[in-house]
């Protein structure tokens, strides 16, 4: 499984190597989060992933000037749709069959390139947008995601990003758990905060 915080261990890498494509390994910690939330006719909701912590490597390309335009090979977020827990038995289930987890067991997110890198070496801190496909219900839609991250030292990195989508653009139906009492609303927000350990493996 491929998790999209390796982008930005590629951002505070050598520039200087422009052109070349690297492959790079990486293991993401337990204490990342992963969520979905929304909104009901009567409430609020969060739903925390309780995915396994990735290891594994991808390829990444710099093609923009002074590498300032990042493009990726092999470079995959998935997301079990029966690892998210919204804190009631009968709303988990609603929600992961309104997800299709029959069908297609994973939100995908494959990450197609990064771009408005910027990086301030005094805060070690940086933001960047990324362009992404995104997977739901076998359906796909290509979007921008802001990403910003903050550097721990050379090897390790938190990550954290936010995206609004509507489910039905995915062609989900918004659970209504209860019977139909409670309605789920269209908009829902996937929140992603990973903290990362990662290294270089190689020059091609």
């Amino acid at each position: 499984m491929k998790w999209i915080a390796f982008l930005l261990l590629i951002l505070l890498s050598n520039a200087a190597h422009a052109g070349y494509r690297k492959v790079f390994g990486y293991s993401v910690m337990p204490e990342s989060r992963i969520t979905i939330s929304g909104s009901t006719n009567v409430s609020q909701f969060t739903c925390f992933s309780h995915s396994e912590a990735p290891t594994g490597s991808f390829l990444l390309e710099e093609t923009g000037p002074q590498g300032r335009a990042l493009r990726f090979h092999d470079a995959y977020l998935q997301i079990s749709v029966s690892s998210f827990d919204c804190g009631h038995r009968v709303m988990n289930r609603d929600m992961h069959q309104s997800l299709g987890v029959n069908k297609f067991p994973y939100i995908t997110i494959q990450i197609i390139e990064a771009i408005n890198i910027h990086f301030n070496p005094k805060t070690s801190t940086g933001t960047a947008r990324i362009l992404v496909a995104i997977t739901l219900n076998g359906k796909t839609q290509n979007t921008l995601m802001p990403v910003s991250y903050q550097m721990r030292d050379v090897h390790n990195i938190v990550v954290e990003t936010s995206k609004k989508m509507r489910m039905t653009d995915f062609g989900v139906i918004p659970p209504t758990p209860a019977l139909g009492l409670v309605k789920v609303n269209d908009e829902i927000t996937i929140d992603l905060r990973l903290q990362v350990e990662a290294g270089l493996l190689g020059v091609r």
